[in-house]
């Protein structure tokens, strides 16, 4: 079960066209592997560039969450240890990730839909045989 997990977050894959013409983008869950797909194939200039905003909304969250951690921890050090104030800097340290990620999905849906219009959501399962996956 943990197999999954460990596969879908390191799944490096953003995007990939299948067989019938849909073009499918992965989207910002953490934990559920599904993509935004379009009845169209997209071209692959207008696919770059939402690719590149998704790598832009990446380096935001990373960053957010590095930020995020240092604060939570400089506030943390300067409050009187207890067990129930790491319980409560570590809940607000999760707070602060999801949140962060849920700002960057919203973002991201935003400039899927400007860009392509609608989309519904399906299973993302590029078609990669398990010899490229290990590469």
């Amino acid at each position: 079960m943990i197999n999954k997990y460990i596969k879908i977050l390191s799944n490096p894959l953003f995007y990939y066209a299948d067989k019938s013409g849909h073009s499918v983008f992965r989207n910002f869950s953490l934990f559920k592997q599904t993509g935004n797909m379009y009845n169209q194939t997209i071209a692959k200039s207008d696919v770059g560039k939402v690719l590149e905003y998704r790598f832009y909304l990446n380096k935001k969250l990373r960053f957010t969450n590095i930020i995020s951690a240092i604060i939570l921890y400089l506030i943390f050090i300067h409050t009187p240890f207890s067990i129930w104030n790491l319980l409560f800097f570590e809940f607000l340290w999760i707070l602060c990730f999801i949140g962060a990620k849920l700002v960057c999905s919203y973002k991201s849906h935003r400039h899927l839909v400007q860009k392509f219009g609608n989309y519904s959501t399906i299973e993302f399962d590029p078609p990669i045989n398990e010899e490229k996956y290990c590469e």
